[in-house]
């Protein structure tokens, strides 16, 4: 009998449980979860399922050696000498530590998928069950279900001939309720993504028939789900055999799951298994094998189009004589017994000595894994990679901007031209159908701006009743960036009360007058609207504003929701706080500090610095402030909010020079203090953006560090200081 603890009670327990239960050779003698009544919950499950007599007796918890034991600490149940081997099941995060100190530990390992969420992790736990010589089954069940054996022993019998294609097809709903039941779903980092959560499994299968693959072709995107991760995917695999896999994966089907399905190609024959449960025979084809009968649609040798057969089908037709096969048979009861039993009973029997039946050891669940990290990388690279990959996360998956997928007709972009409007440009223009641009070039560039046939550029103020009536009827989504900013609105403020309030108050009843099509209205306002806050991360509750640029700005937030709760204009407001990143360029006057200091270091310069440098900023990176728009565009609970876009981290200024400094192998690199400005009125920045996070699913992916090296190499790259 092999004793087994379980870690993690959730609902992904409920199979093991009942596995365990079923399985002659096992027994569940502990149990571990951060809940005791989840732990409760599990051992009534075991005992109403288990089919021994033993099993579901009330044992007596004082007993040394009956009884299931509850620990609220991982350390104790590994500490537990009675327990063989441990099944972890809790959130992906915690898999690759838990297995790791299982195995150090002495026990065996059962491991839910993803088997971990990076390269290292999973070598690893490889190193470690050898080292240990512990048996680890990762839970890639379906090689286990007797169906999928059987098509495996016919490739590798040759009977489908040279595979030339196998093809992928996830079609899955998880709605937002889903991701709202846990904070770590549909998180990079303690989740992964779709694809190691919903697709790994066929993405395990098609490996497994098609052998080693070599190079993988990636494509994702995010819809507006309150969450980090993909929901669509698309992959090109190739293979070391020269066939050539493709994945097609999402989990937006509506209104509910519709359709899984695997398909292979070869010369001599095509298997096609489908269903959400992929039990549905859709094609069974196999040709030129000695001794096999004909491919009539009759046969269910040859079964395709309406006449899918389940496997249940294909078993019973096997015992009844009908069919002959190069494959051992298999009976009706074999077709339908569970792949998570039949899973458990060979992970027994390897703990026993025998390993032959272990289809999914450490080595082998890492090879699914492999080629969605591969897949994900190529995202991140925009280009096919080799593999395997030799360092991945999916934490770095957080840094990937452009993920949000959506469709927009005609866009309007106010100050357009400006830093971060002509880089939210470059984002709508290939996934719009127009793309209008009102700037003034007070502080914008047309150089800024990508060449597009469906890109309109009108260089005049955007505040112009007249010309708004000519360009807002058929716009469907307003982005307002366009401002004095706050140097210039301190010069002049009746110029900053014309463009900044009366002029976005202008937008506001224009849209809504011509806003039979407007399905979303954006306003870009700041940080500055908090000037010197006590309350630091600031949440979006204060505001203090001390000079004319945040008392424009709040103003015009203050009319956004006016618009709202009025009349209905779905407008959102993000408050965005010091923006930098590639494209900020110094020939700009009013450019921010980042861009200031790397012209000062292409100069040889020294950074000038206003006061003495302790004061401090939230600084967030282009790819970060781009996200929060296009969601702020697309998400449905996104109207009628006032949301922070910022990091939570503080900076000082003498801090940021000193980064710049190291970043270009110069750590002491000379500063020059000045004498503060009038506009220096704000000690401390820091924004609290859990609002935005809980909400749209934002959160700021780039750290200051990784940040000014994106904006380093682009200057090098591109000149962009010049």
């Amino acid at each position: 009998m092999i004793r087994f603890g379980l870690i993690g009670c959730g609902r992904i327990a409920d199979k093991h449980l009942a596995s365990l239960a079923a399985c002659e050779d096992a027994e569940l003698v502990a149990l571990c979860d951060i809940r005791p009544e989840r732990m409760e919950s599990a051992e009534s499950k075991y005992r109403s399922l288990s089919k021994n007599p033993a099993k579901s007796l009330a044992q007596d918890p004082s007993l040394d050696d009956e009884g299931i034991r509850h620990y609220g600490d991982v350390g104790r149940l590994l500490s537990d000498a009675r327990v063989d081997a441990v099944v972890i099941s809790t959130h992906s995060a915690l898999h690759a530590d838990l297995a790791l100190r299982a195995l150090r530990a002495g026990k065996h390992v059962v491991l839910e998928k993803p088997m971990t969420l990076g390269t290292h992790d999973a070598e690893e736990i490889i190193k470690a069950a050898k080292l240990q010589d512990r048996v680890v089954q990762v839970c890639h069940q379906l090689r286990y279900r007797p169906l999928m054996r059987r098509v495996k022993q016919l490739v590798d019998q040759g009977a489908l001939g040279r595979l030339h294609l196998g093809t992928v097809k996830i079609r899955l709903s998880r709605s937002p309720q889903y991701y709202a039941e846990a904070s770590w779903r549909g998180t990079w980092e303690q989740d992964g993504g779709m694809l190691l959560n919903q697709g790994i499994h066929l993405i395990d299968l098609l490996q497994w028939f098609l052998g080693e693959a070599t190079h993988v072709y990636g494509r994702m995107a995010r819809t507006n789900m309150p969450k980090q991760t993909e929901d669509v995917a698309a992959g090109i695999i190739r293979f070391k055999n020269g066939a050539i896999g493709v994945v097609e994966a999402n989990t937006i089907a509506q209104p509910g799951n519709f359709d899984n399905e695997i398909a292979l190609f070869g010369d001599k024959g095509t298997i096609c298994i489908g269903g959400i449960q992929m039990r549905d025979i859709r094609r069974w084809h196999v040709d030129g094998r000695a001794g096999s009968p004909g491919a009539g649609d009759d046969s269910p040798h040859s079964a395709d189009g309406a006449a899918h057969r389940s496997a249940r089908d294909m078993a019973s037709a096997a015992d009844d004589g009908k069919q002959s096969e190069p494959v051992a048979p298999q009976t009706a009861d074999e077709a339908e017994r569970d792949e998570h039993l039949l899973m458990y009973e060979a992970f027994v029997s390897a703990v026993k000595g025998n390993r032959g039946g272990l289809l999914v050891d450490a080595l082998e669940g890492s090879k699914a894994l492999g080629i969605i990290f591969g897949m994900y990388e190529s995202v991140r690279r925009e280009r096919e990679v080799t593999l395997p990959i030799a360092d991945f996360s999916t934490k770095t998956m957080a840094e990937v901007g452009g993920l949000v997928m959506t469709r927009f007709g005609h866009v309007l972009v106010t100050g357009g031209a400006g830093f971060v409007g002509s880089q939210l440009v470059k984002r709508l223009v290939p996934i719009s159908d127009r793309v209008t641009v009102i700037d003034d070039l007070s502080t914008g560039s047309k150089k800024a701006l990508p060449v597009a046939d469906h890109l309109r550029l009108i260089e005049q103020s955007y505040v112009d009743e007249s010309l708004l009536d000519r360009v807002l009827p058929d716009v469907d989504v307003v982005f307002h960036l366009a401002c004095r900013n706050i140097v210039m609105s301190a010069r002049n403020m009746d110029d900053d009360f014309h463009v900044n309030l009366f002029g976005g108050y202008l937008l506001l009843k224009k849209a809504r007058e011509h806003g039979a099509n407007l399905k979303r209205f954006v306003y870009t306002s700041t940080a500055s609207v908090y000037g010197d806050s006590p309350i630091l991360p600031t949440p979006e509750s204060h505001y203090d504003t001390s000079l004319p640029y945040s008392a424009s700005k709040l103003s015009m937030e203050h009319y956004c929701q006016v618009f709202h709760r009025m009349y209905g204009l779905p407008v959102t407001v993000l408050r965005l706080s010091n923006v930098y990143g590639p494209g900020q360029v110094s020939t700009n006057p009013y450019c921010g500090v980042v861009a200031k200091f790397f012209e000062a270091l292409q100069r040889n310069m020294p950074f000038t610095i206003y006061g003495d440098g302790t004061q401090t900023r939230d600084f967030t990176f282009i790819d970060d402030a781009l996200e929060a728009i296009l969601l702020a565009a697309v998400h449905q609970d996104a109207p009628g909010k006032v949301f922070n876009v910022g990091t939570g981290i503080e900076t000082s200024v003498n801090e940021l020079a000193d980064m710049i400094g190291q970043l270009a192998g110069r750590p002491d690199y000379p500063k020059v203090h000045v004498t503060k400005r009038p506009i220096d009125v704000v000690n401390r920045r820091c924004l609290d953006a859990s609002l935005l996070r809980k909400k749209l699913g934002w959160q700021a992916a780039v750290r200051l560090p990784e940040g000014l090296k994106k904006t380093h190499r682009w200057l090098q790259e591109e000149g962009g200081a010049k």
